[in-house]
């Protein structure tokens, strides 16, 4: 695990309880602490999360401090959605490393798996995203 020293730490946990990626539960665990996604991995795709946030149309100047539960709900979904994507770019170059030897291999099965829910999470989490922000836009005065 890595020193906790920025605004993203507080939810890896809650990323990490999403994907069930727990000590004890993950089948192959990859870090030392039998987890499958490392914490930097985490708050990378939480970094891109927040981006994705800031990129929705209908901008809002901020991503609120104390985020509403649904808000916070689509910013998990969303930072797992990414953490995903990028295992399955790793898991992509291993099976690229491993060549044509096994013709199919987990490698293979988990890549493409990760990609596609990756890329489910992070369209709902958007959808998500903009409807919460005409939300704000509507209810609550700020502007575009």
């Amino acid at each position: 695990m890595i020193e906790r020293r920025n605004k993203f730490d507080k939810y890896v946990e809650e990323v990490r309880m999403f994907l069930r990626d727990l000590p004890g539960i993950t089948l192959i665990p990859n870090n030392p602490d039998g987890t499958e996604f490392s914490d930097e991995e985490i708050i990378n795709a939480l970094r891109y999360a927040h981006q994705l946030w800031r990129n929705v149309p209908m901008h809002t100047p901020f991503m609120p401090i104390i985020p509403t539960p649904e808000v916070r709900m689509a910013l998990i979904k969303a930072a797992a959605g990414y953490v995903l994507k990028l295992k399955a770019i790793d898991y992509s170059r291993k099976v690229i490393s491993y060549g044509d030897t096994i013709q199919i291999n987990d490698f293979e099965i988990k890549s493409s798996t990760y990609m596609a829910l990756g890329e489910q999470l992070i369209r709902e989490a958007e959808r998500e995203f903009a409807l919460y922000k005409n939300y704000f836009i509507n209810t609550r005065g700020y502007t575009i």
